[in-house]
């Protein structure tokens, strides 16, 4: 008996340690950047519908904000759109959607930044909200490229075996958002209509400067920290 309590105690202990809601959030963000893209194209739609309304749902609770009710209400309003867009697939009603997604998500963003900036020390949940507000920021280029691409047909070119395919799935988005955001670029896809190039640009500055501001945030803390110790 002994032996099985102390097993269902490890076993709450794990659970609340690694799986809490930082990164119940992180692991929602690697599902739609890494896996995802890798599902038959058939099921791609549908699980991207389902991971974004969990993922804003997980991000309106984990916010330290004082008007969390008046949040949750907000982003249930953006999930039915999103859902709206798909069943209706108006072009106003998707842009309306994906607008109003990615500045949700940019306030997220932005919110991480400023818990990470306030949090007295370096802890498993300041580094998960760094982590998470990485790939939102980078999901929030995915939507702008959607956007643009919407906004004007032909803007993004995926060229292969010089043919020349336009992106039209959110794997390319994604894909194209992240090449550039990381500043990776392989080349295969590339920015044709002048918004799109400076929007790219626009992107891959962000991606540098997101990565040294935090960078520059946990390293000042950790140092902060070692210092009082001593």
């Amino acid at each position: 008996m002994k032996s099985w309590n102390f097993s269902c105690v490890m076993m709450k202990t794990f659970f609340f340690r690694y799986f809490n809601g930082a990164n119940i959030q992180v692991a929602m963000l690697v599902c739609i950047v890494f896996l995802i893209p890798m599902l038959d194209f058939g099921y791609q739609p549908i699980a991207y519908k389902i991971s974004f309304t969990m993922l804003m749902l997980i991000s309106a609770f984990l916010l330290q904000v004082k008007r969390k009710m008046m949040l949750t209400l907000i982003v249930i309003a953006l999930i039915i759109l999103e859902w709206l867009a798909t069943e209706f697939s108006k072009p106003f009603i998707l842009q309306l959607s994906q607008t109003t997604k990615g500045i949700y998500f940019i306030f997220i963003v932005f919110s991480l930044i400023r818990q990470t900036a306030m949090a007295a020390r370096v802890t498993e949940r300041v580094i998960a909200d760094a982590i998470s507000g990485y790939l939102l920021l980078g999901m929030v280029f995915s939507i702008g490229t959607v956007m643009i691409a919407h906004q004007y047909p032909g803007a993004f070119s995926f060229t292969l075996d010089s043919n020349v395919h336009y992106l039209n799935t959110m794997n390319d988005y994604i894909y194209f958002a992240f090449t550039t955001f990381t500043t990776t670029g392989y080349g295969d896809m590339l920015p044709l209509h002048p918004v799109a190039k400076s929007f790219s640009i626009f992107t891959a500055a962000s991606g540098q400067l997101y990565i040294a501001t935090i960078i520059s945030l946990l390293v000042g803390k950790y140092a902060s920290a070692a210092k009082s110790k001593d």
